[in-house]
């Protein structure tokens, strides 16, 4: 029997997307539409009204950052069952276990960030391995130790942590390492009002690149980093900046906002295109787009608050290149409030999988399918 997890303490990223559950949603129309034309999807084990914030593979199995993490194995049948891992020590005061809000591989360790269930307390904590089985170090940095992690982000070998340092009024900071154990602040990231909420890193100009919902910054280290001169078309939207990616495939940066615009550059930041030419819409509302992945080297996928996700493909100067998910009869996915991306590359095709807000966890093993995709 499948039990709701009812997670009240995630990090402020999951809050924030529940704002738009109302107000970014389809018309009631297509909602109607889509359920009544609803398509049978393979169906996992794994809860379907989970919100997935993460999801790592090691050599043998896929784990799921849920508020607890489950896993599963990474080969065999396509109903493979999920299970919850045992975890210790990740205990609060009270004895009881904490809630994971995020997973990465960094360095050949695996870090996760965790709060109690009441929100009280926080932690990051490392371990070497993960299994049925995972015994979690905290981490004993004085700059990240016990603080309350809003994000936690690989880029570029390095490890990024978005603590809140503050709650009234709301105060962030952003801490970078590349051992894991010794965390940096990037200075021009401390005592913001508002968290950053993703970081790239243009390889071909060896720039790193950081945003919060209100501004974006650049430099050639994260020690270095300063606001950037916004050039038109991109400026400062007013719902918010959504996400940030370097595409090695399409040697652009792409940046999307909440208001419906995916902006690019190819020369790092100096000029920038409207990748759709103008505001995307669906009923007369502007898509909240958030982050991206590159699925292969002429595909991204970009994540929404409410219209699941779209595709990025071939010439983006064309506005039929890009388009959304066009699986209607899926209405979980099609208006799913899209948290996360993971790309498994060790399959041919890559596995893409899609952690949702409420509506569990996806995955394709032929994302270039609309018919592929079943619920984990």
């Amino acid at each position: 029997m499948k039990h709701k997890l009812i997670i009240s303490a995630l990090t402020a990223v999951i809050i924030t997307i529940t704002v738009f559950i109302l107000s970014c949603t389809e018309s009631s129309n297509a909602i109607f539409y889509t359920l009544e034309n609803e398509t049978k999807v393979v169906d996992n084990s794994l809860n379907n009204t989970l919100t997935v914030v993460s999801l790592v593979r090691d050599g043998t199995n896929y784990y799921a950052a849920a508020g607890s993490i489950f896993y599963r194995a990474a080969s065999g049948a396509a109903d493979t069952t999920w299970n919850k891992a045992s975890l210790s020590g990740v205990t609060d005061t009270s004895g009881a276990k904490m809630l994971c809000n995020k997973l990465v591989v960094f360095n050949s360790s695996y870090f996760a960030s965790f709060v109690s269930r009441d929100g009280s307390e926080y932690g990051l904590y490392s371990t070497g391995s993960l299994g049925s089985t995972i015994t979690w170090d905290a981490v004993a940095s004085s700059n990240i130790a016990g603080k309350q992690i809003d994000n936690l982000m690989v880029v570029n070998n390095t490890l990024l942590a978005a603590t809140r340092e503050s709650s009234s009024p709301n105060t962030y900071n952003l801490y970078y390492s590349t051992d894991g154990t010794t965390f940096s602040a990037a200075d021009a990231l401390t005592g913001q009002p508002l968290a950053v909420i993703d970081a790239a890193y243009n390889s071909s100009a060896s720039m790193y690149w950081v945003i919060t919902a209100s501004k974006i910054f650049k430099g050639s280290s994260l020690s270095a980093l300063s606001e950037i001169t916004y050039t038109s078309p991109l400026s400062v939207p007013v719902q918010g900046f959504g996400g940030i990616f370097y595409s090695s495939g399409f040697s652009r940066l792409f940046v999307s906002t909440k208001n419906g615009i995916i902006y690019s550059s190819g020369d790092d930041g100096t000029t920038w295109d409207t990748v759709y030419g103008d505001s995307v819409k669906v009923s007369g509302k502007e898509v909240p787009f958030g982050g991206f992945v590159q699925v292969t080297g002429s595909l991204l996928f970009t994540a929404t608050n409410g219209y699941g996700f779209y595709r990025i493909t071939g010439d983006i100067t064309k506005d039929g290149n890009v388009t959304r998910f066009p699986g209607s009869t899926i209405s979980e996915l099609y208006n799913g409030i899209i948290i996360n991306f993971y790309v498994d590359s060790t399959t041919i095709p890559p596995t893409v999988f899609i952690g949702t807000y409420g509506s569990g966890l996806w995955s394709n093993t032929t994302p270039d399918s609309d018919t592929g995709w079943k619920w984990e």
